[in-house]
């Protein structure tokens, strides 16, 4: 049996040449705060955009260091390429690392569908989800949450949503099946 480890996952917001977005930053503030309340025992950082130096994820775990948080307690899930791939690697290491329980962290115009993705692969373990209120293109959020829920339900009409999902091609070439996302 699993000791009740929990963790807050902090998805990329992006990155540029500098380093790490506005809305990244914003994440990770929100995501430093919820672990330092000391109820969490890691901070998953996940996201695998590369400025050429660093992922995301890598800048974002010297972006947590540099704000006290031990590196022993960073986890980093630099392989996802989207929201599919965060949920999928994320769940991936909490059961490397026995974490029944996390707490999401993104963007509040990106919530529906992370929830949708999280709840659907994220079945058995214990999920919440904190938002950080920042300025997004709903509309298109709209239309992948759609799409993203055609997918995982397997209905007809998917293709667009396959192509959108560079994870899932990702995830077809590890051999890996949808139904054990």
């Amino acid at each position: 049996m699993w000791l009740l480890k929990k963790a807050v996952a902090v998805l990329a917001g992006g990155i540029n040449k500098r380093g790490l977005t506005k809305e990244t930053r914003a994440r990770m503030d929100e995501g430093i705060s919820t672990f330092n309340r000391g109820e969490f025992d890691y901070l998953i950082l996940s996201g695998s955009q590369s400025n050429g130096e660093y992922t995301e994820s890598e800048l974002m775990k010297i972006y947590a260091v540099d704000r006290g948080i031990p590196a022993g307690k960073i986890l980093i899930e630099n392989r996802s390429k989207d929201t599919l791939g965060n949920a999928y690697f994320i769940k991936k290491l909490m059961v490397e690392n026995k974490i029944s329980s996390v707490c999401v962290i993104t963007s509040s115009y990106h919530s529906i569908r992370t929830k949708y993705i999280f709840s659907e692969t994220m079945r058995g373990f214990d999920v919440s989800f904190k938002f950080v209120k920042i300025a997004g293109d709903i509309k298109r959020e709209m239309q992948l949450l759609k799409l993203t829920k055609k997918f995982l339900n397997g209905k007809k009409g998917t293709k667009r949503a396959l192509l959108l999902s560079s994870t899932f091609m990702q995830l077809r070439s590890m051999n890996v099946l949808v139904s054990k996302i």
